[in-house]
């Protein structure tokens, strides 16, 4: 008898579909350059997308990657961005970073200047929040760059800010230190706009 014949499978594994913006843009996240030129991109529409794929990938162990790449400096800039709806992004992908990764990031954190750059959105917002017009919009002629602001973009970004102090001032002693300082030189301050903010931002969203 002749030798059988192995049979070979003809079944093919098809990988399977992405279905978010957000997986669809893991593959270019797999090497720091294109991490770095989508949080620098010119276009707000890929800063934005590259904030929220950042957020949605965070863990402990991809954290380690972020620092060494250097886009969680980009990320803490980009908190303070000309367009709103990054800084929302922004925001969000921080406030990820210290709800998944824990105190590690949040102590680390603090080392990138974090805790002033959001003191210095905090003046953004209370200064955009005065000058709100009927419509629920900053004003166009406030002599500020987020004049196209609505107060629900406003209430958005205050949450997340809040949240990321909150965190940082829990783990780390430098933000604490950095916050009270500021508060020192500006007669308490944003802790007063945090108090009295607080529960209208609640409200809002």
């Amino acid at each position: 008898m002749g030798r059988s014949k192995k049979k070979t499978s003809t079944t093919t594994t098809v990988a399977p579909q992405r279905t978010s913006a957000a997986q669809s843009m893991a593959a270019q996240l797999s090497d720091s350059e294109s991490i770095i030129r989508l949080l620098k991109s010119t276009s707000h529409t890929e800063r934005i997308d590259a904030c929220n794929t950042l957020a949605a990938m965070v863990n402990p162990s991809y954290y380690s990657g972020m620092v060494a790449c250097g886009c969680v400096d980009l990320l803490v800039n980009l908190i303070s961005d000309k367009m709103p709806s990054v800084a929302i992004a922004a925001a969000g992908a921080v406030r990820n970073i210290c709800v998944e990764v824990g105190v590690v990031a949040a102590q680390s954190l603090a080392n990138t200047g974090l805790t002033n750059n959001l003191l210095a959105v905090l003046d953004f917002a209370e200064f955009a929040l005065a000058n709100l017009e009927e419509s629920g919009r900053v004003k166009k002629d406030c002599g500020m760059h987020w004049y196209y602001a609505s107060a629900a973009d406003l209430s958005r970004l205050l949450s997340q800010v809040f949240s990321i102090l909150s965190s940082l001032c829990e783990a780390s002693e430098k933000a604490v230190s950095d916050f009270t300082a500021e508060q020192v030189k500006t007669n308490g301050k944003h802790l007063s706009f945090i108090m009295n903010n607080t529960i209208v931002t609640s409200n809002m969203t």
